[in-house]
């Protein structure tokens, strides 16, 4: 089964997903289809659905999967953009071709739910990263760095410890300076060694 997207009612720029309610079903694994305009021979969003009875069941557009010739589509791939979308397909068993046998679903009514649909980012590609220490980058799969042998977790530990020393040289007593003859003294002397005045 084939549905235009232009004997839609509206639009489903308007729409977060859509509503179908079952009337009955055969149990078998069935597909909804978004085939986009200008999209590659075979490339389409699917979301694959097993009716457990008649009812409700929602078809929320954040959770159709983009395939490619009936298999995931290589990532990353752009978002869901439904302006293009020109056509909703209903498909027995998920596949591309015809099931082979007997199948049955029939559905009562499909409408819209209305709201904003906002598309996940694609997942960003960590493959490298890069030795703070050496500027070196490195393979994921590289838990030290290939140059100087240090691992992200033992740089962290040094800049920990650095900061901590920083901190405690910041926190030592520093000398004071005599307010009576501008003799600087250290920290331990309670009066000036010059001029004898006391601290303070």
């Amino acid at each position: 089964m084939t549905l235009r997207a232009e004997l839609l009612q509206a639009p489903l720029t308007g729409l977060k997903g859509l509503s179908v309610d079952v009337a009955e079903s055969d149990g078998l694994e069935y597909s909804f289809l978004l085939k986009l305009r200008g999209a590659a021979a075979g490339a389409m969003h699917t979301f694959r659905f097993k009716p457990a009875g008649p009812g409700p069941l929602e078809l929320p557009f954040a959770d159709f999967v983009p395939m490619l010739r009936g298999r995931p589509a290589p990532q990353p791939q752009p978002p869901l953009n439904l302006e293009r979308v020109e056509a909703i397909a209903l498909q027995a068993d998920g596949n591309t071709g015809q099931k082979e046998g007997p199948f049955s679903l029939t559905i009562r009514s499909m409408a819209g739910i209305p709201g904003s649909h906002v598309a996940p980012e694609p997942p960003a590609r960590t493959t490298r990263w890069t030795c703070a220490a050496c500027g070196t980058m490195n393979f994921k799969t590289s838990s030290v760095c290939t140059r100087c042998g240090e691992s992200p977790a033992g740089l962290e530990a040094k800049r920990i410890a650095k900061a901590k020393a920083a901190a405690e040289i910041g926190a030592k007593p520093k000398k004071w300076t005599c307010t009576g003859c501008g003799a600087v003294n250290f920290p331990t002397f309670t009066e000036c060694h010059k001029c004898g005045a006391l601290k303070g």
